[in-house]
C-alpha cells in the first residue's frame, strides 16, 4: 500500500460461539497485512456471553475507556440494530474508527481458505483507510488542487430531515500523503441547502491550511444527486453563495485574484447509453458532442466496465468554471478521480469524493440520525464492507490506466502522456 498506519493498540469484539472463525479470520488478516506492508499486532479479543445490541453497547463502554485505535465488532447476522447500535456509539458518542463483520462473511466456504483469504485482503485495506493510510494514488499534475463531493440523503426515520455530507480531499503537491476532510450538516425541510454548503467548504479550506499553510491554489467541486429542473436553482443559490463566501475567505487572506472554482453537477440517474457496435464503450470513453446540448459545457464519461448487460454513463455539466483548465483536462481529471475509491480497486462510475460523500450522507440519514463526532473529520471512517456484489459489478470495474477515448463519430484514442495540463 501506498501509506500505512501502524495497528497495535485495537480489539475484536465477538460472541463467544463465533471465537474459533473469528480467530481464523484474525490469522489471515494479519498474513494479508504483511504482504501489503501493514504492521497489525496486539489484538486483543473480547468474548461476549450472547450478542444483543444492549451487551455490545456495555462491551463497547469497558473498552473505549481503553483509548482504543480501532475497535472490530462481529455480529451473528445482518440485522440493522446491532450495526446501528454500535455506529452510533463509536461514531456520535465518541470518536472511535469500528469494523465490523458478519459470522457468514469471516467463515470460509467449504473450507476454501483463499475465499477468506481474499476477504481479509479487502478488510485490511478498508481498516488502514479508517486509521488514515492511503493504499493507492494517482499522478495529478495540478499543485495546491482540492477536490470537493457532496451529496444528500434522506432521512429514513422523519422524511422531513435529510442530511448533506461533503468530502474534500488535502493533497498539496501530489508527493505527499493524500488526506480528507469530511462534515455532515442536517437539513430541516424547506431549509436552504446553500446556508451550509458555503460554512462546510470553509471548514474544508481552514483545515487544508492547517496542514500545510496556505489555500488551494484551485476548487473542483462535484455535486451530485441534482436533476436537471434543478440546476438553475443550485447556481442562483448553492453556486453563487459559494462563490461569494470564497472570494471573502481569498481576500481575507491577501489574495485578490478570483477564485480557480469549477463547478459540476454529476447526475448518474439518465437514460442514455453508448455502444462500440455491439460491445460496451471501453472505460474512459467520453462523448462530449452530437449528443450534448451546445449551450452547456457538458459530457458523457463511461469510467466503468461490466461484464454483464449495458454500461451506463454518468453525465457531467459543469455549470461554474474559472479554472482555465481545457474541458479535455476537466474530463481526465474527473475519469482519474475515478480510481480513487478505496473500498474497491477498480474504477466507480463517480469520482471518489462524491462515492465517499454517498457513503457518509447514506451512514447518517439511514443509521445515526444525527451527524458524527467532529474528531473523526479527518478519517474515511464511513466506509463499509457489507456492499453487494452485483452493486459492485454494475458501478465498477477491475483497474485500468488513465486513459481517455473521445467519442466524435466513431471512437479515436488518446494517451494520457501526450497531454498536459499546463498549470502548475
Amino acid at each position: 500500500m501506498f501509506a500505512t498506519v501502524r495497528l497495535s493498540r485495537w480489539y475484536l469484539i465477538v460472541p463467544s460461539r463465533c471465537q474459533r472463525e473469528a480467530g481464523d479470520f484474525l490469522n489471515c488478516m494479519i498474513t494479508a497485512a504483511r504482504g501489503m506492508r501493514f504492521e497489525i499486532s496486539n489484538c486483543e479479543m473480547v468474548p461476549m456471553p450472547d450478542d444483543s445490541p444492549g451487551t455490545y453497547i456495555r462491551t463497547l463502554d469497558a473498552i473505549i475507556n481503553r483509548d482504543p485505535q480501532m475497535i472490530m465488532c462481529v455480529v451473528s447476522n445482518s440485522k440493522s440494530d446491532r450495526y446501528t447500535a454500535i455506529k452510533k456509539k463509536c461514531c456520535v458518542e465518541r470518536a472511535i474508527p469500528t469494523q465490523i463483520m458478519v459470522q457468514k462473511t469471516i467463515t470460509p466456504k467449504s473450507g476454501n481458505v483463499r475465499t477468506l483469504m481474499s476477504v481479509a485482503t479487502k478488510v485490511v485495506i478498508q481498516m488502514n483507510c479508517k486509521l488514515g493510510g492511503v493504499p493507492w494514488k494517482v499522478k495529478i499534475p495540478l499543485n495546491g488542487l482540492m477536490t470537493i463531493g457532496f451529496d444528500v440523503c434522506h432521512d429514513s426515520k422523519d422524511k422531513s430531515k435529510s442530511f448533506g455530507a461533503m468530502v474534500a480531499t488535502l493533497d498539496h503537491d501530489n508527493r505527499g500523503t493524500p488526506k480528507f476532510f469530511s462534515t455532515v450538516s442536517h437539513h430541516s425541510s424547506g431549509e436552504e441547502i446553500s446556508n451550509y454548503l458555503p460554512l462546510n467548504t470553509v471548514k474544508a479550506l481552514n483545515e487544508y491550511r492547517r496542514e500545510f499553510g496556505e489555500l488551494p491554489k484551485r476548487i473542483i467541486f462535484y455535486r451530485d444527486g441534482v436533476s436537471d429542473g434543478q440546476l438553475q436553482y443550485i447556481y442562483d443559490h448553492e453556486v453563487r453563495s459559494l462563490v461569494e463566501k470564497l472570494g471573502q475567505i481569498y481576500k481575507s487572506a491577501g489574495i485578490e485574484q478570483d477564485v480557480l472554482l469549477t463547478f459540476f453537477i454529476v447526475n448518474k440517474r439518465i437514460n442514455t447509453r453508448f455502444f462500440d457496435h455491439r460491445l460496451n464503450p471501453r472505460p474512459g470513453t467520453v462523448v462530449d458532442n452530437v449528443v450534448t446540448l451546445p449551450q452547456r459545457t457538458d459530457f458523457y464519461l463511461v469510467s466503468q466496465s461490466v461484464k454483464q448487460g449495458t454500461v451506463s454513463p454518468t453525465a457531467y455539466n459543469v455549470i461554474y468554471d474559472t479554472s482555465g483548465l481545457k474541458i479535455d483536462h476537466l474530463q481526465m481529471l474527473s475519469y482519474k478521480q475515478c480510481h480513487l475509491y478505496y473500498n474497491w480497486s477498480g474504477t466507480t462510475r463517480v469520482p471518489a469524493v462524491c462515492q465517499y460523500a454517498h457513503k457518509l450522507s447514506f451512514l447518517v440519514g439511514q443509521y445515526l440520525h444525527q451527524t458524527p463526532s467532529n474528531m473523526l473529520e479527518k478519517k474515511l471512517y464511513f466506509l463499509s464492507f457489507a456492499v453487494m456484489s452485483s452493486l459492485l459489478r454494475a458501478n465498477s470495474s477491475t483497474d485500468r490506466p488513465c486513459t481517455i477515448f473521445h467519442w466524435r463519430f466513431w471512437i479515436c484514442t488518446g494517451n494520457e502522456n501526450t497531454m498536459s495540463f499546463g498549470a502548475p
